[in-house]
């Protein structure tokens, strides 16, 4: 679990065991996002001490004030600014999720993540933000382009994220950030059998 001493994260609010209520809270609450992503699970890890019990459903609010562990601070601050007025969703006030299981185990015990009603997202052409060996983009792109100024890279980055699409980003199994104010956590083996 490559990051769990990073994650610094509460424990999340048990909202239900009912296999049949959680179904029902689902589709309520996440509907719009369970058509958008035509059956297909993100995952998130998470650094909690045990797994997530089966058929429960957890709540979690999204933090606001997320810190970079792999970018500079500055670049951190100059791309969540762009991101926020050119209309993507900000990295620093998002859920940060994958469509690999694998990859979301290296961050600890994982969950299937269900926006709570209304969010949007964006997206890279990159397994990992961090990540520096998969199309050219990585978190030094954005450290040239928005503290070196350098307009090779502020096209590099302009080309590689993305607000629309998410299947793509799913398909290639790339970083997603959903920004929201809250979602639902539940494990891959409930989401599975709740054949939503």
């Amino acid at each position: 679990m490559r990051l769990v001493r990073y994650i610094n994260e509460s424990n999340p609010q048990e909202v239900s065991d009912d296999i049949e209520e959680i179904r029902s809270i689902l589709i309520r609450d996440c509907g719009r996002y369970i058509k958008e992503v035509g059956g297909s699970m993100l995952y998130r890890g998470f650094g909690y001490s045990s797994p997530l019990e089966y058929d429960k459903l957890y709540k979690k609010r999204v933090r606001k004030d997320r810190i970079p562990r792999g970018t500079d601070d500055e670049a951190f601050v100059r791309v969540n600014e762009w991101l926020d007025k050119n209309g993507y969703a900000r990295r620093d006030r998002s859920v940060i999720v994958t469509p690999s299981i694998a990859h979301a185990s290296e961050f600890g015990y994982v969950g299937v993540i269900l926006p709570i009603g209304r969010y949007k997202y964006s997206w890279v052409e990159s397994r990992d933000f961090n990540y520096t060996g998969n199309k050219g983009w990585y978190s030094h792109t954005a450290e040239e382009a928005f503290i070196e100024g350098r307009e090779d890279s502020m096209e590099a980055f302009e080309r590689s994220i993305h607000k629309k699409d998410i299947m793509s980003a799913i398909r290639q199994k790339y970083e997603i950030w959903i920004e929201c104010d809250s979602y639902y956590i539940v494990s891959e083996r409930t989401y599975k059998g709740m054949g939503i």
